[in-house]
Parts: structure tokens; C-alpha cells; sequence
């Protein structure tokens, strides 16, 4: 371990947005979702920083850019972050949860019938819609 002055930039520090993701991918899987990442990357013009736990396939995809407002470009990057893990064999959420910010894009990976199915659940045990209201389905 060095010393204080010695310590490195987090990723925040070093960029003015950063929007941090989880997904899984299986592991065979994982240098095609890097390969995926990079050149998504260099196609949007942003940085995206990954890791995670190989051994499971989760990984932390970070996108991260200097603009002084979030570029509109940001909502096609995550939506293709999100498509490629699916076509990989993937899944959205592996140890964060769905929550407000990926509830728009449940869709993309869970049908229609399988969502109303969870809402049908969710008001059986939850009828008067107390417990996390808003936060998973749509």
C-alpha cells in the first residue's frame, strides 16, 4: 500500500458523468461483451470501464462523459449495452436489481405476459400498492 499522495483518480473524479450499470453475462461470453463495449465506445464517443466477477459473469459497465449535460446519445448506449447482453444469452440486472432506472427496459428481455404476471403478483401480495411503490414494474 503507498501512501495518500500516491492514490489514484476514481472514475468519478476523472469524468463529469458516470452511469453505473450491472449486467451478467455467461462467462463464455464475457471477451465478446468487452469486444462489444469497446467498440460501442469508440461508435458514441464515450468511455465505458468495465469489471466485475468473472467467475459468475457480472459485470460493472460504467459509461462515462465529460459533457456539462448528459448527451442524449447516453439513452442509445445503454440501450445497446442492454441488447447486447441480452443476444449474448444475458440478463439486465445480476446483483443491483431493476429499480426506477431499468424499469424502461424490462421489456427488451421479459415479455408482456410476464410482466403482467409479476403486476398480478405483486398486487396479490401488495393490494394497496405500499410496499416499494414505483420501483420495479412499470
Amino acid at each position: 500500500m503507498g501512501d495518500a499522495a500516491e492514490r489514484q483518480p476514481t472514475l468519478k473524479e476523472l469524468h463529469r458523468h458516470k452511469v453505473s450499470e450491472d449486467i451478467v453475462v455467461p462467462r463464455s461470453a464475457i471477451p465478446e461483451m468487452v469486444r462489444r463495449l469497446d467498440a460501442l465506445a469508440a461508435a458514441e464517443a464515450v468511455t465505458i470501464a468495465s469489471f466485475g466477477h468473472a467467475g459468475d459473469g457480472n459485470l460493472h459497465v460504467n459509461v462515462l462523459c465529460d459533457e456539462e449535460v448528459l448527451p442524449p446519445r447516453l439513452e442509445r448506449v445503454l440501450t445497446a449495452i442492454f441488447r447486447h447482453t441480452l443476444e449474448l444469452g444475458g440478463t439486465l440486472s445480476g446483483e443491483h436489481g431493476i429499480g426506477i432506472a431499468k424499469r424502461r427496459f424490462m421489456s427488451l428481455e421479459q415479455s408482456s405476459e410476464l410482466l403482467a404476471l409479476q403486476r398480478a403478483l405483486k398486487r396479490s401480495f401488495d393490494p394497496e400498492g405500499l410496499l416499494n411503490p414505483g420501483k420495479l414494474l412499470p
